[in-house]
């Protein structure tokens, strides 16, 4: 094996493997590897095709992606197949933010950006992979047109402890994680489909769920 390539498999991990399996994922940067490792001790890692910046990974809401920085992530499914021993990175256009979820699926991310200082409150971009057009109009959305000031007014609260989300099926956003869409929540749960916000009385869990 050539100096600087490190493709170790400690303990066989299927690609089929539920993402809930994994407990962790880490970067070595003295060999820019990705290491996924699962609560059964079994660990899978692979070396990044490029050399990125500030690398501090994490999975995505249901770890189908690793989030390698502000604007990169590679796929989980290709650190685990580990292509002639590399995974190629991706990354979502530049000034949308950060990025927090991706669904390869239906190419699509969700990113989100800090609209005021101080009480910290942020907007979301909702777009296509590749692009910065923005899908929909909803309260707490970067969209054209959409003064500083509106999207202060419309600024919402994060915390990494509750993700942000699309579903699985690409329909639903949940800018700021917590899928609330009672009738006075906000951001609320985005309807890419009808472009409105979801109301609902019994919540909006099961729309993130991979049932739908």
């Amino acid at each position: 094996m050539r100096k600087g390539i490190l493709v170790t498999l400690m303990l066989t991990l299927g690609t089929a493997a539920h993402a809930d399996d994994f407990a962790s994922v880490q970067y070595d940067a003295s060999n820019n590897s990705i290491a996924l490792k699962r609560s059964d001790g079994a660990s899978r890692q692979c070396v990044l095709a490029r050399k990125l910046k500030d690398v501090d990974p994490k999975f995505n809401w249901n770890q189908q992606v690793v989030l390698l920085n502000n604007t990169d992530y590679v796929a989980v499914a290709d650190v685990q197949q580990c292509t002639d021993g590399k995974a190629s990175p991706s990354s979502i256009p530049p000034h949308v933010g950060f990025v927090v979820d991706v669904n390869l699926r239906k190419k699509l991310y969700l990113s989100l950006d800090v609209v005021t200082a101080g009480t910290i409150s942020y907007a979301a971009t909702v777009s296509k992979l590749g692009s910065n057009r923005p899908i929909g109009n909803f309260p707490g959305e970067y969209t054209r047109g959409k003064s500083m000031s509106k999207l202060q007014e419309e600024g919402f609260g994060y915390s990494e402890s509750a993700p942000g989300r699309i579903s699985e099926d690409g329909r639903y956003v949940s800018a700021d994680g917590s899928m609330d869409c009672a009738i006075y929540s906000h951001p609320g749960v985005w309807d890419l489909q009808t472009g409105k916000r979801v109301v609902r009385s019994d919540g909006c869990e099961n729309l993130f769920s991979s049932g739908n």
